[in-house]
Order: structure tokens, then sequence, then C-alpha cells
């Protein structure tokens, strides 16, 4: 059995007694056999690695966002729209938090809102609501950057 190696490494097969084309002797085997496996760093060029999600093109830039936290974001609000009550959940009397995804752009302008937990009846007044939230663009290291973070929106009916 083969033991196992880095990916960007090959096998070389060499003589006994033989130089690689590192330069590199194969030492002359203490079993008498004429040559064994040795690990060599494989030419770059050569590494094949297939494109998917997980090892995109090299050509692709991967979009650039920052995760902070909600607490420090919250610090960051400088206007702040308050969520609707849906009337079909009032009725309902359906109260609880819903729990938004939220990418926030280098001016502060919010780009996308998604729905992590929370009920539906409550989730698009929130979606709603967030989408209007202006912040203070996130600086690092001089920078603004693209944020994402999270938004918890609680819904809570009068006498409970």
């Amino acid at each position: 059995m083969e033991p196992d190696r880095p990916a960007d490494y090959t096998v070389g097969i060499g003589a006994a007694g033989s130089r690689g084309a590192d330069g590199v002797d194969f030492p002359q085997p203490a079993t008498g056999t004429t040559s064994h496996a040795r690990i060599v760093p494989a030419p770059e060029a050569s590494i094949k690695r297939p494109q998917t999600p997980m090892n995109p093109p090299q050509s692709a830039a991967p979009p650039q966002r920052v995760r902070v936290s909600q607490g420090v974001m919250a610090g960051m609000v400088i206007s702040k729209v308050p969520p609707v009550y849906p009337a079909d959940a009032k009725a309902a009397r359906i109260q609880g938090q819903v729990v938004l995804k939220v990418v926030i752009g280098t001016a502060g302008d919010v780009q996308s809102v998604d729905v992590l937990s929370g009920d539906s009846l409550l989730a698009g007044a929130a979606i709603d609501a967030v989408k209007q939230w202006k912040y203070r663009p996130y600086i690092l290291n001089g920078t603004p950057e693209t944020v994402e973070t999270t938004a918890t929106i609680v819904f809570t009916l009068a006498g409970g």
C-alpha cells in the first residue's frame, strides 16, 4: 500500500545509485533491490486541479466579505426602520424573533437579507424593515469592507 502524500508531490522511481533530476542521489538499498520510490516536488505547471466550488479557477477572485458580530454592527447603525407587525400574525397572536443574515456594502447600505430562522408570517416584515437600515461603513486597515452579519428582530404583542 502506498503511503499518503501531499497532492503537490509526485513519486519518482530511480535505479539504485542513480541521481534524480533534482540532483538528489538515490541511496543504495540495503536489501539488494535495484530501485525504490521517493517523493519529489512536482513542477507547479503540471499540477491539475479540478475546478469545483471548493477549488475555483485561479483567475476568479472570491467575493471579499468580512464577518462581523451582530453586537458590533448594532453599534454602527445610523438609521433603523422598525418593522410593521403583520396583521395576519397579530390576529393569530404570533410572537417571536426572526434572525436574518444581512450583507452590508462598503457604503453602509444593506445589499441583501436572508432569513436564517423565525416564523414565516413575521419574516417578510423583518426583511422589509432591515432592507431600509443604514450603517456606517465598516473600515478594516483603512479600507471600507463588505460585511456579513446577523440581525435579530423581536416581535412582541402587548399583553404578551
